[in-house]
């Protein structure tokens, strides 16, 4: 049985709400939510921000992909899906897109760390819904997401 499910067997866990674990750098914008709901930015070149690695002179890949082609896995250092954007070795925790994206369309991205030692899996969050014990919903391992404006 995995530590989750234990927790839910003892009933120690209780989400009033909504939980979310990160895994890897957590984004800040745009932020997750519900994994149904695709944040809009507010332009087809949004920037994108995230927590900084604690190792000294990390580097940061991003990439960006439609979201009915990604898929983030546990233990993935590829490129997740089709990627409409890449970037390796951005020095900031935070990079605007530097090309127009599709407007109307809902986009599927991650961050990575770069260093000496190599490169860490793709970032992903589980989220975790429902109100009572034995009645929740975890997704597990979800890329972050975004919706892009009219134009």
């Amino acid at each position: 049985m995995t530590r989750l499910g234990s927790l839910m067997a003892t009933g120690i866990l209780l989400c009033a709400a909504a939980c979310t674990r990160f895994y890897g750098l957590e984004p800040l914008e745009p932020g997750v939510g519900r994994p149904s709901h695709y944040k809009k930015v507010d332009s087809l070149q949004p920037t994108l921000a995230w927590r900084a690695a604690p190792e000294p002179g990390a580097r940061y890949d991003l990439v960006i992909c439609p979201s009915e082609s990604a898929t983030i896995r546990v233990g993935h250092t590829g490129t997740p899906g089709d990627a409409v954007y890449y970037r390796e070795g951005i020095e900031h925790t935070s990079h605007r897109v530097e090309t127009p994206l599709a407007p109307r369309t809902k986009y599927l991205w991650s961050v990575r760390v770069r260093t000496g030692q190599g490169v860490s899996d793709w970032s992903t969050y589980n989220y975790m819904h429902g109100g009572r014990i034995g009645d929740q919903y975890l997704e597990e391992h979800l890329p972050y997401r975004f919706c892009t404006p009219d134009q």
